[in-house]
């Protein structure tokens, strides 16, 4: 069932209800409603979109994230580690991100497949050093405050990315 926004704007949806209202005074638009609340803009007005899918995703980054992977990707988005971890997690990000697992040379540098902005992929790209990878593991561990099996489950999926185990206090 769809809302609009005359029974949100009368209290009819209640204060828990979160989903997409569609404007009925006239304009073709809908609205992001989170906890009873209409999204606004920086300045105080309504945000409205072209289309409910766009709504549904406006709702979808509102809303807090829940495990310590999705804090991981959130804290960490648009980064090189961002790109780092979201590998490292078998998740799924935009360009540019890592493809596979990296070699680590002789020297202690990490190369591993890439794919740029543009879409372009480029074999054994320069990642970065080890050092750079163990030190950012233990500053983002830190950083969300992760605790005994969260901590090692993180240090681990680094560990697996990099082919082998890192010390991270």
């Amino acid at each position: 069932m769809t809302s609009t926004y005359t029974e949100f704007c009368q209290g009819k949806l209640g204060a828990a209800f979160t989903g997409v209202v569609y404007s009925d005074t006239g304009k073709l638009n809908y609205g992001a409603v989170v906890n009873g609340a209409l999204l606004t803009m920086k300045n105080g007005r309504n945000r409205w979109f072209a289309s409910a899918s766009a709504a549904r995703l406006a709702i979808k980054a509102a809303q807090p994230v829940s495990t310590w992977k999705q804090r991981a990707l959130a804290a960490t988005r648009g980064s090189q580690f961002g790109a780092i971890v979201a590998c490292a997690l078998g998740e799924k990000i935009g360009a540019p991100y890592f493809v596979g697992r990296p070699s680590v040379t002789s020297d202690g540098y990490l190369m591993c497949n890439f794919v740029d902005n543009n879409g372009d992929g480029h074999m054994g790209a320069f990642v970065g050093s080890l050092t750079d990878v163990v030190r950012n593991t233990c500053g983002l561990a830190d950083h969300l405050g992760l605790k005994g099996a969260e901590r090692a489950e993180y240090v681990a999926a680094i560990s697996r990315w990099v082919g082998r185990s890192l010390e991270v206090a």
